[in-house]
């Protein structure tokens, strides 16, 4: 099953649903953990459930108990538990996160059946790096991109394989590539040696097409690390040196060797190289600079228990101080560290920094084991990619998955067995828990698959111009997952029918637009032009005081966008 796991997970798309890519891999991982949890119950049914304690278990459940802490005092309770539309960040996943480790960790049996799921898991991650590369391919004949966005750089697609986020599917290949590199070095066959190595090359140009420069710097490390630790004590000063100075030369012949004629994905590597001098210099270093600066003020505003999980785009517009990502929502701080705090406060980030302590204490036991090193490797370079960028659910559910099977390799199983329950208790327990994977599954998987499903079929329908078929799908998305934002600001902004000024059109139902943006607002939506249509909705109806707190809403929310204070001044000029 865990094998399984690692091979579906990073691999599965779904290009028929909204999200195409987070939401499929979140689903996938329920479902794993749902599997999982079966075959937990069956063990102890039959009375032959064993139990495998971690050094990460008390460090864990300390995150996971911050996190429901944090929920408890959050500023919108139902956006804590279920996370934000296209991040999914909520209570409910990163419980999924430390049943994925635990899970996994009971059911490998031993060293051999972790190396196994590494080595599907390398396997998984060829598979999306040759995808990537396809992707960076296709595109490069098909047009230039604009010069730096989230998915582009220097005119030129940024690869992103199945993983929907070039950082995303950097931090993942970051992680894995040294744990590739093991294998060339372990290698004991020609025939391994050229396998592994291809996996290599393939790996690093894929790494490299994601223009991710935490990733590429963090991979490197951890690469070097593998290197220098193969090698005799006496040379590694050498081979040290020798890579420094490599890395010196590309970085040197990307500034010398500038050719107008060479390929654009030449070109856009040889710009994304130059600006390592001074990452701080560039518009993405800028923006990162100012949002942690915001995000400290915000951190300082509830700093024992934080806003809780999944809230940032909610709470960060109070304190930002400048419009650093025009047109888009800032909905993480870019930084893991800042990102926890801000959710979980001072508190959760304690027992992030326990739980990361506690990983470096497993791994030390085995220290001296060119394996033991190549994954602590990984796992420090993806750790170091979410330090400057964040947590992506893509790739963090393939870390807890790497990390169950390196604590495996790490600590020799200490199984204890589960005694003291009588045939007829422990059958119970069994049946119970299997009753609660089966409606996990149902709830937590399979209502929210057909709620996207239907979700991206009002949003088909509503651009072919069918807006009472698209008003349909969209109520059918809300009531198989009625705790999505989303689904409410599409359900109001039809009913609405909104023109090309924000007004209502002739057709609008007025009623049911205020609704559904009410509800909307109610779960917790960060879009500020939910509150903007209702304010519209409001003054419809005549709501004229409701009208003016709902404008007033938006600007508080974007004070940036010309649209919102453009609204409040048209409520205020107009007649009372």
């Amino acid at each position: 099953m865990v094998g399984a796991a690692a091979v579906i997970i990073p691999l599965i798309v779904s290009p028929i649903t909204a999200d195409a890519y987070f939401l499929p891999k979140l689903l996938a991982a329920r479902a794993a953990v749902a599997g999982l949890l079966v075959i937990v119950a069956i063990a102890a049914a039959t009375g032959r459930l064993h139990l495998r304690r971690t050094p990460l278990d008390i460090p864990l459940a300390l995150f996971v108990a911050s996190a429901l802490i944090s929920t408890v005092f959050a500023s919108n309770k139902n956006l804590a538990v279920f996370g934000s539309y296209g991040r999914f960040e909520g209570l409910l996943t990163i419980a999924l996160y430390a049943l994925l480790f635990w899970l996994a960790v009971q059911s490998l049996a031993s060293a051999r059946s972790a190396i196994l799921v590494l080595r599907l898991l390398l396997g998984a991650a060829f598979v999306v790096a040759l995808v990537s590369i396809v992707q960076v391919v296709v595109a490069s004949t098909s047009g230039s991109m604009p010069a730096e966005t989230g998915v582009s750089f220097g005119g030129f697609l940024r690869g992103y394989g199945t993983f929907g986020s070039p950082n995303a599917l950097g931090a993942f290949l970051a992680m894995v590539l040294p744990l590739a590199v093991w294998e060339v070095l372990a290698a004991t066959s020609s025939s391994d040696r050229l396998v592994g190595a291809n996996l290599v090359v393939v790996l690093s140009i894929a790494l490299v097409l994601t223009f991710s420069r935490t990733a590429w710097f963090a991979g490197a490390v951890a690469v070097l690390a593998v290197f220098v630790a193969a090698v005799p004590a006496r040379r590694r000063v050498v081979v040290v040196a020798l890579c420094v100075l490599a890395g010196a030369a590309i970085v040197g012949s990307a500034q010398l060797i500038r050719s107008p004629n060479a390929p654009s994905v030449v070109r856009a590597t040889q710009g994304r190289l130059l600006s390592l001098d001074a990452p701080a210099s560039t518009s993405s270093g800028q923006f990162r600079l100012h949002v942690w600066l915001d995000t400290l003020r915000l951190i300082e505003s509830r700093p024992l228990f934080g806003y809780g999980p999944d809230s940032f785009g909610l709470v960060y517009p109070r304190f930002q101080s400048g419009n650093w990502s025009p047109g888009y929502i800032i909905d993480r701080a870019h930084s893991e560290l800042l990102d926890v705090a801000a959710a979980q406060g001072l508190v959760g980030l304690a027992t992030y920094l326990m739980l990361l302590i506690a990983v470096a204490r497993a791994f030390w036991r085995s220290r001296h084991q060119l394996q033991s090193l190549a994954l602590i490797a990984g796992g420090a370079a993806y750790v170091a990619c979410t330090a400057i960028n964040f947590s992506y659910l893509p790739s963090a559910l393939m870390f807890w998955i790497y990390l169950a099977a390196a604590v495996t390799i790490w600590s020799p199983p200490e199984w204890r067995p589960v005694i003291g329950f009588r045939p007829t208790v422990r059958r119970l327990w069994g049946l119970v828990a299997a009753v609660t994977a089966a409606l996990s599954l149902a709830v937590l998987v399979v209502a929210p698959y057909l709620a996207d499903l239907s979700y991206r079929q009002a949003i088909d329908a509503a651009q072919r111009g069918r807006v009472h078929e698209a008003r349909t799908s969209v109520q059918v998305a809300r009531a198989l997952a009625p705790w999505q934002t989303t689904y409410a600001v599409l359900a109001g902004t039809l009913a609405l029918r909104p023109g090309p000024g924000g007004q209502p059109s002739a057709g609008a139902d007025l009623p049911a637009a205020r609704r559904a943006f009410l509800d909307a607002i109610k779960l917790g939506t960060s879009s500020a032009a939910a509150y903007r249509y209702l304010a519209e909705a409001d003054a419809g109806l005549g709501l004229r005081e409701q009208a003016m707190a709902a404008a007033r809403a938006a600007v508080e929310l974007n004070r940036f966008d010309p649209e919102n204070q453009a609204e409040l001044n048209r409520l205020t000029a107009s007649p009372g």
